[in-house]
């Protein structure tokens, strides 16, 4: 596991309630051997989690995510 305030970030692609999927860009909250939590802000600032297959999930750079933790750029 990586240092606190040091998770990476990552997209995926998550199943809708109302059908289909969305794609989302965050922060991984956690993970295991069969899943990795994904962590995000809406537009509106409400901050999301889930739980996602790794099999939909790929690492991404800090400024690709629509994100960014304010904290994780200090030491």
């Amino acid at each position: 596991m990586p240092p606190y305030r040091r998770e990476p970030y990552i997209s995926a692609d998550i199943a809708l309630a109302a059908g289909g999927t969305a794609h989302i860009t965050g922060k991984a909250g956690g993970w295991t051997t069969t899943a990795a939590l994904v962590q995000w802000a809406d537009t509106e600032g409400a901050r999301h989690n889930v739980w996602v297959e790794p099999a939909h999930v790929r690492r991404i750079r800090r400024e690709e995510s629509t994100w960014q933790d304010p904290y994780d750029l200090h030491p």
